[in-house]
C-alpha cells in the first residue's frame, strides 16, 4: 500500500492526524498531489498548527528510525525544522510589526534559527539524533516515547500537545 493510499484509508475513517503523516511522507516521495492535499488540510483547518508539528516530528522520527519507511536521515533533517518550530528563536509578531525590515530578512532568519536549534542541512545521523533528543527534552519527553504511536492528534492539556495514548512520567 503507498503512503497516499494510507492517507486515504486515514481520511475515510475522519483521522485528518493520521491522514496528514501519511501525505507528507508521500510527498516526500515526489507525490506533488499529495504534498497540494496535505497543504489544503492544514489551510481548511483539518489539522491544527500543533498537529502540523507533531507530524512533522513523527515523520522526522519514522526517517530517522526506519519506522514504516526506510532510514533516511536527510529526509529526517528536512522536517525538524518544523518540528521544533515551538522552540525557534524568531521575531515576535511585535517585532515584525515594529520592523518590516525583518519580513525582507525572512530567509536568513529562519536559516540561522534553525543552525542556531543544531538542526543539520544535511542528513548527518548524529546531529539529527541531537536534534530529536534535544526536541524531546524541551517538550518534557521521555527519550523511551514509543514511536510505533501516532503522536497526534494534538492535546491542548497535554506536555507540547502530545496525545494521551502516550504516558509521560
Amino acid at each position: 500500500m503507498t503512503p497516499k493510499q494510507r492517507a486515504h484509508e486515514h481520511l475515510e475513517r475522519d483521522e485528518t492526524y493520521d491522514a496528514y503523516v501519511w501525505l507528507l511522507i508521500a510527498g516526500d516521495a515526489g507525490d506533488d498531489e499529495a504534498a497540494d492535499q496535505a497543504d489544503m488540510l492544514h489551510e481548511v483547518d483539518q489539522v491544527c498548527d500543533e498537529d502540523v508539528r507533531l507530524a512533522e516530528l513523527q515523520v522526522a522520527l519514522w526517517y530517522h528510525h526506519g519506522h514504516n519507511v526506510a532510514r533516511d536521515d536527510a529526509r529526517a533533517a528536512q522536517h525538524l525544522p518544523m518540528a521544533a518550530f515551538a522552540w525557534l528563536e524568531l521575531p515576535t509578531i511585535e517585532e515584525l510589526h515594529a520592523d518590516p525590515s525583518l519580513i525582507e530578512q525572512r530567509d536568513r532568519i529562519w536559516d540561522e534559527a534553525v543552525a542556531k536549534f543544531g538542526i543539520p542541512a544535511t542528513g548527518d545521523r548524529a546531529a539529527v539524533a541531537a536534534a530529536l533528543a534535544k526536541i524531546f527534552e524541551l517538550a518534557g519527553w521521555p527519550a523511551t516515547l514509543d514511536i510505533t504511536q501516532s503522536l497526534g492528534p494534538a492535546m491542548p492539556d497535554r506536555p507540547h500537545h502530545l496525545h494521551h495514548r502516550h504516558v509521560i512520567d
